[in-house]
């Protein structure tokens, strides 16, 4: 029964990730500008709310009804999902992991001001610790030497700059694989 729960947690982050990037990526459709883009959105669904129920948004026509989605995308995350490490590294192990993959050390991570090299692996070990690990933001803090609401706006604007930057997507993604 914990495997199936660990298994159901891992899917439920696996599509939160996808739906944050999702997100960004539809909005960008309707507008440059975020504030036009929800605007628009919120006009198209409010077009659509007569529409009445739909067997594809309810479960009624797919093969797992946690998923919205047709059956190619359900078995492309669930096949993902099962990628997925069983176990959920602590924040030392994180940083750990990023520390190799910017290949610097934890008193340059540490180190104040806004080195853009330990910056950026700060803010990806922030990111790392939302997404994969046991640990809270709040112990990342401590441990590299700045407020949680620093590395929730360096996470923020992490996400936002991946989708156009190829090598930080890259190193991302190598982290995930890692962990």
């Amino acid at each position: 029964m914990a495997r199936s729960a660990a298994r159901s947690r891992l899917v439920q982050l696996e599509l939160m990730r996808r739906l944050r990037f999702a997100t960004g990526t539809i909005l960008q459709q309707l507008s440059r500008k975020e504030r036009d883009a929800r605007a628009r959105f919120t006009e198209f669904v409010g077009e659509r709310m007569t529409d009445g129920r739909r067997e594809e948004f309810h479960g009624e026509k797919c093969s797992d009804n946690r998923i919205i989605g047709n059956n190619h995308f359900i078995e492309a995350v669930l096949a993902k999902a099962e990628a997925l490490p069983e176990h959920r590294p602590d924040v030392k192990a994180v940083v750990e992991a990023v520390m190799k993959i910017y290949e610097i050390d934890n008193q340059r991570l540490r180190a104040p001001g806004q080195e853009r090299v330990a910056s950026e692996a700060r803010s990806v070990a922030a990111w790392a610790t939302l997404e994969f690990s046991t640990g809270k933001l709040t112990e990342l803090a401590k441990h590299v030497g700045r407020e949680p609401s620093t590395l929730t706006c360096a996470v923020r604007r992490l996400e936002k700059r991946q989708n156009r930057d190829t090598q930080l997507a890259e190193k991302m993604e190598r982290l995930r694989q890692s962990l």
